[in-house]
Order: C-alpha cells, then sequence, then structure tokens
C-alpha cells in the first residue's frame, strides 16, 4: 500500500507540474520504517520556468532509491536523510547553468550513497552529513566553470567518504569536518585555472584523510586543522603555474602528516603549526622555478618535523620557529641557482635541529638563532659558486651548534654571535677559491668555540672578538696559496684563544690585540714560503700570549706592543732562511717578554724598544750562518734586558741605547 501511496503522490506533482507551467516543483517523503522504494523526479525546464525537486527520506527508511534529473536553468534540488535511514542511494543530476543541490544526511543515517551530477556555468552543490551519521558516501561532479561545492561533516560523523570532482575554471570547494568527526575520506580534484579549495578539520576530529588534487594556473588550496585535531593525513598536489597552498596545524593538534606537491613554476606553499601543536610531519615538494615556501612554528610547538625540497631556480624557502617552540626537525633542499632559504629560530625554542642544502650557484642562506634560543642544532651545506652563508646568534642564546659547508668559488660566510650568547659552537668548512669567511663574537658573549676551515688559494677569514666577549676559542686552518687570517680582539675581551695555522706560499695572518683585552692566547702556524705574520697588541691590553711559528723560506713577523700593553708574552719561532723577525715595545710598555728564535741561513731580526718602556725582557737566538740582528732602545726606557745569541758563521749584532734609556741589561753571545 505504501508504494501505492507514493506512486499516486508522484503523479500528483507531475499533474500539478504541466499545469503550472513557470513554476515546477516536484516534492517525495519516504518515512516510517519504508524501505525499497524507488523514486525517479525528472524536470525538463522550457523558457523562464523555475524547477524544484525535494526529496525526504527519514523515520527508518532504508534501501531506497532515488534518480532526480532536472534540466535547465536555476534549478534546485533537495535530498534530506535523516533520523536513523541508512544505505540509500540518491543520484542528482542537473544541465545547464546556475543550479543548486542540496544533500543533507543527519541523525545516525548511515551507509547511504549520493551522487551529484552538474554540467553547466555556475553550479552549486551543498553536502551536510552531521549528528552522528557514518559510512556515507558522497560523490559530487561537476564539469563547467564557475561551480562551488561545500561539504560539511560534524557532530561525531565518522567513517564518511566525500568525492569532489570539478573539471573547468573559477571552481570552488569547501569541506569542513569537525565536532568530534573521525576517520572520514575527502578528496578533491579540480582541473582547469582558478579554482579554490578550502578544507578545515576542527573540533577533536581526527583520524581524517584527506587528498586535493589541483591540475591548472592560479588554483588555491588552503587547509586547517586546529582545536585538538590529530592523526589526520592531508594531501595537497598541484600542477601549474601560480598556484597557491596553505595549510595551518594549531590549538593543540598533533601527529599530522601534511604533504605538498607543487609542480610549476610562481608558486607559493605556507604551513603555519602553532598553539601547542606537536608531533606533526609536514612536507612541501616544490619543482619549477620562482616558487615560494614558508613554514612557520610557534607558541609552544614541539617535535614537529619538516622538509621542504625546492627544485629550479630562484626559488625562496622561509622557516621560522619561535616562541619556545623546541625539538623540531626542519630540512630545507633547494636544487638550482639563485635560491634564498631563511631560518630563523627566536624567542626561548630550543633542542630545534635545522639542515640547510643548497646545490647551484647564486645561493643564499640566512640562519638566525636569538632571544634566549639555545641547544639549537643549525646545518647549512652549500655546492656551487657565488653562495652566501650569514649565520646570527644573538641575544643570550646558548649552547648552540651552527655548521656550514661551502663547496665550490667565490662563497661567503657570515657568523655572528652576540648580546650574551654563550657556549655556541661555530664550524665554516669552504672548499674552493677566492672564498670568505668572517666570525664576529661581541657584546659580552663568552666561552663560545669557532672553527674556519679554508682549502684552496684566495680565501680570506676574518675573525673579530669584542666588547667584553671572554674565553672565547677560535681556529682557523688555512691549505693553499695567496690566504689571508685576520684576528681582532678588543674593547675588554679576555681569556680568548685564537689559533691560526696557514698552509702553502703567500699566506698572510693578522692579529690585532688592543682597547683593554688581556689574558689572550695567540698561535700562528705558518708552513710554506713567503708568509707574513703581524701581532699588534696596544691599549692597555697585558698579559696576553703570543706564539708565531714558522717554517719556510721568505718569512716575515712582525710584533708590535704598545700604549701601555704590558705584562705580555710573545714567541717567534722561525726556520729556514731568508725570514725577518721585527719586535717593536713602545709607549709605556713595560714588563713584556720577548723570545726569537731562528734557525737557517741568512735570517733577520730586529727589537725596538722606546718611549718610556721599562723592565721588558729580550731574548734572540739565531743558529745558523749569515745572521742579523739589530736593537734599538730609546726615548726614556728602562731596565730592559736584551740577551742575543748568535750560533754560526757570517753574522751581526747590534745593539743601540739612546736618549735617556737607562740601566738597561745587554748580552751578546757569537759562537
Amino acid at each position: 500500500m505504501k508504494k501505492i501511496i507514493l506512486l499516486f503522490t508522484a503523479l500528483f506533482f507531475v499533474v500539478g507540474v504541466t499545469m503550472a507551467q513557470t513554476e515546477n516543483k516536484s516534492g517525495v517523503t519516504v518515512s516510517n520504517d519504508s524501505d525499497g522504494n524507488k523514486v525517479v523526479v525528472k524536470q525538463d525546464q522550457t523558457d523562464d520556468e523555475k524547477n524544484v525537486s525535494d526529496v525526504t527520506i527519514t523515520d527508518d527508511s532504508d534501501d531506497n532509491t532515488v534518480n532526480v534529473g532536472q534540466e535547465g536553468e536555476n534549478l534546485k534540488s533537495g535530498v534530506d536523510i535523516s533520523t536513523n535511514s541508512s544505505d540509500n542511494d540518491v543520484v542528482v543530476e542537473q544541465s545547464d547553468e546556475d543550479n543548486r543541490s542540496k544533500v543533507d544526511i543527519s541523525n545516525s543515517s548511515n551507509s547511504n550513497d549520493v551522487l551529484v551530477d552538474q554540467d553547466g556555468e555556475g553550479q552549486g552543490s551543498k553536502v551536510n552529513i552531521n549528528n552522528g551519521s557514518t559510512f556515507n558516501t558522497v560523490d559530487v561532479d561537476q564539469d563547467g566553470e564557475g561551480q562551488s561545492s561545500e561539504v560539511d561533516i560534524y557532530n561525531g560523523s565518522s567513517f564518511n567518504e566525500v568525492y569532489i570532482d570539478q573539471d573547468g575554471y573559477d571552481n570552488d570547494s569547501k569541506v569542513d569536518v569537525y565536532n568530534g568527526s573521525s576517520f572520514n575520506e575527502v578528496y578533491v580534484d579540480q582541473y582547469g585555472d582558478d579554482n579554490d579549495s578550502d578544507v578545515s578539520i576542527s573540533d577533536v576530529s581526527s583520524d581524517n584523510d584527506v587528498e586535493v588534487d589541483q591540475d591548472g594556473d592560479g588554483n588555491d588550496s588552503d587547509v586547517a586543522i586546529n582545536s585538538g585535531s590529530s592523526d589526520n593525513d592531508v594531501k595537497v598536489g598541484q600542477d601549474g603555474d601560480d598556484n597557491n597552498s596553505d595549510v595551518t596545524i594549531n590549538s593543540g593538534s598533533g601527529d599530522n602528516n601534511v604533504d605538498v606537491n607543487q609542480d610549476g613554476g610562481n608558486n607559493t606553499s605556507d604551513v603555519a603549526i602553532y598553539n601547542g601543536s606537536d608531533d606533526n610531519d609536514v612536507e612541501a615538494d616544490q619543482d619549477g622555478g620562482d616558487n615560494t615556501s614558508n613554514v612557520a612554528i610557534y607558541n609552544s610547538s614541539d617535535d614537529n618535523d619538516v622538509n621542504v625540497d625546492q627544485d629550479g631556480d630562484d626559488n625562496a624557502s622561509g622557516v621560522a620557529i619561535n616562541s619556545s617552540s623546541n625539538d623540531n626537525d626542519v630540512e630545507v633542499d633547494q636544487d638550482g641557482d639563485d635560491n634564498t632559504s631563511d631560518v630563523a629560530i627566536s624567542d626561548g625554542s630550543d633542542d630545534n635541529d635545522v639542515e640547510v642544502y643548497q646545490d647551484g650557484d647564486d645561493n643564499e642562506s640566512d640562519v638566525s638563532v636569538y632571544n634566549g634560543s639555545s641547544d639549537n642544532d643549525v646545518d647549512v651545506d652549500q655546492n656551487g659558486d657565488d653562495n652566501e652563508s650569514d649565520v646570527a646568534v644573538y641575544n643570550s642564546s646558548n649552547n648552540n651548534d651552527v655548521d656550514v659547508d661551502q663547496y665550490g668559488d667565490d662563497n661567503t660566510s657570515d657568523i655572528a654571535v652576540s648580546n650574551g650568547s654563550s657556549s655556541n659552537d661555530v664550524d665554516v668548512d669552504q672548499y674552493g677559491d677566492d672564498n670568505t669567511s668572517d666570525v664576529a663574537i661581541s657584546n659580552g658573549s663568552s666561552s663560545n668555540e669557532v672553527d674556519v676551515d679554508q682549502n684552496g688559494d684566495d680565501n680570506t677569514s676574518d675573525v673579530a672578538i669584542s666588547n667584553g666577549s671572554s674565553s672565547n676559542e677560535v681556529d682557523v686552518d688555512q691549505n693553499g696559496d695567496d690566504n689571508t687570517s685576520d684576528v681582532a680582539i678588543y674593547n675588554s675581551s679576555a681569556s680568548n684563544e685564537v689559533d691560526v695555522l696557514q698552509e702553502g706560499e703567500d699566506n698572510e695572518s693578522y692579529v690585532s690585540v688592543y682597547g683593554g683585552s688581556s689574558f689572550n692566547e695567540v698561535f700562528i702556524e705558518q708552513y710554506g714560503e713567503d708568509h707574513d705574520s703581524d701581532v699588534d697588541i696596544y691599549n692597555g691590553s697585558s698579559y696576553n700570549e703570543v706564539f708565531v711559528d714558522q717554517r719556510g723560506d721568505n718569512q716575515d713577523s712582525d710584533v708590535s706592543i704598545g700604549n701601555s700593553s704590558s705584562d705580555n708574552f710573545v714567541s717567534i719561532f722561525q726556520e729556514d732562511k731568508d725570514n725577518y723577525s721585527d719586535v717593536a715595545i713602545t709607549n709605556g710598555s713595560d714588563n713584556n717578554t720577548v723570545n726569537v728564535f731562528q734557525d737557517g741561513q741568512d735570517q733577520e731580526s730586529e727589537v725596538y724598544i722606546s718611549d718610556g718602556s721599562d723592565d721588558n725582557q729580550v731574548t734572540i737566538d739565531q743558529d745558523g750562518k749569515g745572521h742579523y740582528s739589530n736593537v734599538d732602545i730609546f726615548n726614556n726606557s728602562y731596565n730592559n734586558t736584551i740577551s742575543v745569541q748568535q750560533d754560526g758563521s757570517d753574522s751581526a749584532s747590534y745593539i743601540t741605547v739612546d736618549n735617556m734609556s737607562d740601566n738597561n741589561t745587554i748580552s751578546i753571545i757569537q759562537k
């Protein structure tokens, strides 16, 4: 009897459609445990008619089949499946333009299959699955331009599958999963240009799978996971140019997996993880040129893994970790030329690992660790020519490890440790020619360790320790020809240790200690020929120790102690032939000790003590033949002790004491 009544009702509305030419309406209701019914609604619009179809399946009505076919413009189809109605099949087909379809599945209605097929322009589809409705399958197919699809899954609705397929341009798809809805699968496929996809998972909705594929130019994908939603998998694939992908994970959402893959040029990927969202995995792959990837982790978001892979030229990657976000792992891989990578760790973010790999020419890497961010590991590898690496550690950021490796020519590495940042380890390795390394430790930054290793020719290393920075250790190794090392310790920086090793020919080492910097140790080793070493200690810098060891021919060592710099110790060792040592103690510099030892042939040593410099001790030991020693004491310099010993033949020693210089002791021994 129920089927007869239903058929009679349907026929009644068809008659109504025939009688009312300007607005056709079809209403079908299946209710009260009505099962196995078949409903077919067909509406064919002519002229300016408006066709409306409403189908309701409710109250434990199962296994019903509904087919709605509408052709024309401004058509409307509504399907409502509710209140424990399950295993129903609904097909809505609309063709032409500006048609609307709405499907509601609610109140524990399960295992229903809904297909919405819209062909034309300006079509709209809305699907709601809510209130504990599970295992439903919704398929929305839209072919044309200006289409819109909206799917909401909420209020504990789980294990549902949603498929959105849009073919055309200027299409829009929105999917919202919220209020404890879990284990749902959402697939969005968009083919064409200027399409938009929005996916939101929120309010403790977990274990959902979302996959968005966009093929075309100017497409946009937005994915948001928030409010304690965890263990969700999100994949975004964009093929074309000028596409944009935004992914946000926030508000205690953890253990989510996000994979963004963009193939084309001028694409942008933005990923943000914040507000206590932990243990998320994010991977962004961009293949093409002029792409941009930005990753931000902040507000106490910990243990996240981020991998950015860019293949092409003129790509840019930005990574920011801040606001007490700890134990995150970030890896940036860039293959191509003119790429840029920026990494910033700040505001008390600790124990993060950052790795930047750049393969190509003219690449730039910037890493900043600041505002009390400590125990972070930063590795930068650059392979190619004309690359630049900048690392800054500042504002009380301690115990960070920074490692920069550059392979190629004309590369530049700049490292700055400042503003009370201590116990950091910095390691710079450069392989190639014409490379430059700059290291600056300043403003009360102490107990840092810096190791610079350069292999090649015409390389330059500059190290500056300043403004009350103490107990730092700097080691510079240069292997090659025509290299230059410059170390400056100044402005009350004390107890620092500097080691410079140069192997090759025509290398130069410059060390300056000044501005009341004391108790520093400097070791200079040069192996090869035609090296120059200059050491300057001045402006009240005392109790410093300098050791210069030169082995080879035509070496040149110059040591100057001046301007009331006292109690310093200098040792010069030169081996082989034609080496030159020059020591000057001037301007009230007292109690300094200088030892010069030269072994070989035709060595030359000159010592000048002047301008009220007292109680200094100078020992010159020359072993070999053809040596020359000259000592001048003048201008009110008192109580200095000079000892010259020459072992060998054809040596000469000259000592001059002049202009009111008294009580000096001089010893010359020639064998």
